[in-house]
């Protein structure tokens, strides 16, 4: 992937970030095959996957900023107790509140959700959302208390993340060209002033 395929993303800081953070993946991914330790080459190959499944993330929430898409959460503000002769249930209390939905904050855009909204509004394909929730549950290993049982970090998941995420790429990038050009036709549509 050149640097010119990434020239879509019209926020130039994060598309620096994004070209190095590829460049960090590469550069993990170098260095897993080039380590002696089959120990230090899978962690290796864990922090290129990290790298890969971030550069997906900013990805998916570039395309849900650029193209305005909004999502609300659902929340209960002012939960109030009802009287006590009125609580049967011994898992907790009763409570009145009321219920509102909020716009999603952003730090509840993560990886997991942006994968299925980005779907939902058919910019990528249910096959790169599943590849991506794949990328997820190794990305999730690198928390030391998770377990990596079933896991397993290696070259060919290196590849097949990094495939994931030239696709989703691709399809964003093809779905931003798409809009562009119907917004372009439209214009070209109506009455000059």
């Amino acid at each position: 992937m050149g640097e010119e395929d990434l020239l879509f993303i019209k926020n130039v800081a994060l598309r620096r970030k994004i070209e190095q953070a590829i460049a960090a993946s590469v550069f993990f991914r170098l260095q897993a095959q080039a380590a002696g330790s089959p120990e230090f080459t899978k962690e290796m190959f864990r922090i290129s996957l990290l790298y890969i499944a971030a550069i997906i993330e900013a990805m998916l929430l570039y395309v849900y900023k650029d193209c305005n898409f909004s999502d609300t959460e659902r929340e209960y503000k002012f939960p109030h107790a009802i009287p006590q002769e009125f609580q049967h249930d011994k898992r907790g209390k009763i409570v009145i509140a009321i219920e509102v939905d909020t716009k999603r904050h952003e730090r509840a855009l993560h990886l997991g959700f942006l994968a299925t909204y980005i779907q939902k509004e058919r910019v990528i394909s249910t096959q790169i959302t599943e590849r991506i929730r794949r990328v997820n549950d190794i990305r999730n290993t690198f928390h030391l208390s998770k377990s990596r049982q079933g896991m397993r970090c290696t070259s060919q998941s290196v590849e097949e993340a990094t495939k994931t995420l030239t696709d989703t790429i691709s399809s964003i990038r093809a779905y931003l060209d798409s809009k562009q050009r119907k917004t372009a036709l439209r214009e070209e549509g109506r009455p000059r002033m």
